[in-house]
């Protein structure tokens, strides 16, 4: 039997650990890794992870930013975080998903009705506890859940989509397997393309669209590709930040307070940014020739409906019910603190 990637990664953490600690001041060099594009005007990955590394700097402590995938793409990079060769990394929720399922519930499709319920989900009900629980004895911290802007719809060439059935015509580039099953279960075709071959896989047809946050086609220069986006806000455009948890246990008491500080200042940075994002971003689409189709509620029911029972098909019964658990805590601060209430 071939070892799983999970035991592998699982070992290498096991022997670090073993080694542990450093002899040198791992605080001297961090380097953050992410697939975003260095803007921060447009991004708010970016925004997060510039504020972060100047509060760090302010703390005495410097960083160093590799945007756009330099340090690899996201198995890479995670894989170096666990190794602890990268102290802090941005990255999807499918790489913390190999150590906890209640992550899944971030993707789940309609589940959240914005991005500001995610964030109270993680920071304000003890689901980050929870991850971290299962999380950093595998080598991983998970510290923040950075917001790109508006929710995830559906980029496509040529035509729009504007009712569920429209999506037949189109081909659809799909990041995991459960978007795969989206496309299917809405009469679509979808194949799985990584992220750093989309532009090539748009140009020759090999994909018509993909699904993700309005701001992406922005970041990445897909104007010339791309001419629609329709809003269903199918899921938060949200990202996961993470330490390596050699590095972050090895922090001596100052510098983990300067760390954690950054964390918290980079949050702020972030959330502000992202309650201004949606109108400016579609504003940039626009600019760039990709047009906004608005749906209706009864139009957005078409493709919330078929994905519902998708539920039970990615967590188990007892995972859904934590979750919802969860939720209900969401509710109730968001409702105490803002006077909103989730429906």
């Amino acid at each position: 039997m071939q070892p799983s990637i999970k035991n592998i990664r699982d070992l290498s953490v096991a022997m670090l650990f073993s080694l542990i600690l450093y002899s040198v001041d791992l605080a001297a060099a961090i380097r953050i890794g992410m697939s975003s594009t260095a803007d921060s005007v447009n991004s708010g990955i970016y925004v997060w992870v510039r504020t972060f590394a100047d509060e760090l700097e302010r703390g005495g402590i410097q960083a160093t930013i590799y945007p756009s995938s330099t340090l690899g793409n996201e198995m890479v990079r995670s894989n170096q975080v666990l190794m602890g060769l990268l102290e802090v990394n941005v990255t999807g929720t499918q790489e913390i998903e190999v150590y906890s399922k209640l992550i899944a519930a971030i993707d789940l499709p309609f589940f959240f009705k914005n991005n500001q319920e995610a964030a109270a989900l993680f920071h304000h009900t003890g689901f980050q506890l929870d991850l971290n629980q299962a999380t950093t004895p595998h080598g991983i911290r998970v510290v923040d859940l950075t917001t790109m802007g508006g929710m995830s719809g559906l980029f496509t060439a040529r035509a729009p989509i504007k009712i569920v059935k429209d999506i037949s015509k189109f081909r659809m580039r799909a990041m995991v397997a459960e978007q795969i099953d989206w496309v299917e279960r809405w009469g679509g075709a979808a194949t799985h393309v990584a992220w750093e071959e989309v532009p090539q896989a748009l140009q020759t047809g090999i994909v018509d669209g993909y699904i993700n946050p309005p701001i992406v086609a922005i970041l990445f220069a897909h104007g010339g590709q791309l001419d629609y986006f329709t809003d269903i806000a199918i899921t938060p455009s949200v990202r996961v930040v993470v330490f390596s948890e050699v590095w972050y246990q090895g922090l001596s008491a100052a510098d983990r307070e300067v760390v954690d500080h950054a964390v918290e200042m980079a949050g702020l940075a972030n959330r502000a940014w992202t309650s201004q994002a949606v109108e400016r971003e579609y504003a940039l689409l626009n600019s760039i020739g990709i047009e906004v189709v608005q749906l209706t509620e009864l139009e957005r029911a078409g493709f919330r409906e078929p994905l519902l029972q998708t539920y039970k098909n990615v967590l188990s019964s007892e995972t859904l019910e934590i979750i919802e658990q969860y939720m209900q805590k969401t509710r109730l601060h968001l409702l105490q603190h803002l006077g909103e209430v989730s429906e």
